[in-house]
């Protein structure tokens, strides 16, 4: 029980970080004055890119090839 207590705080933990970075995104191309085709598409790279660019550089699969809820 407590493992899969821990690993449902793991994935909490990835879903708050995602949607923290996808805001920071969002944020910045409010302020360039982007649209929202355009937002959305900013805080979108932002969210997944630098997870996805983190793994491959330190040789691991990139997480949204791992779970497929990010899918």
């Amino acid at each position: 029980m407590e493992l899969i207590e821990n690993i449902q705080f793991v994935n909490i933990i990835e879903f708050l970080g995602t949607f923290a970075f996808a805001i920071s995104g969002v944020r910045m191309a409010s302020t360039k004055n982007f649209d929202l085709f355009g937002a959305f598409t900013i805080g979108f790279v932002t969210a997944i890119g630098g997870g996805t660019l983190r793994d491959l550089f330190i040789g691991v699969t990139p997480f949204w090839m791992l779970n497929p809820v990010y899918l």
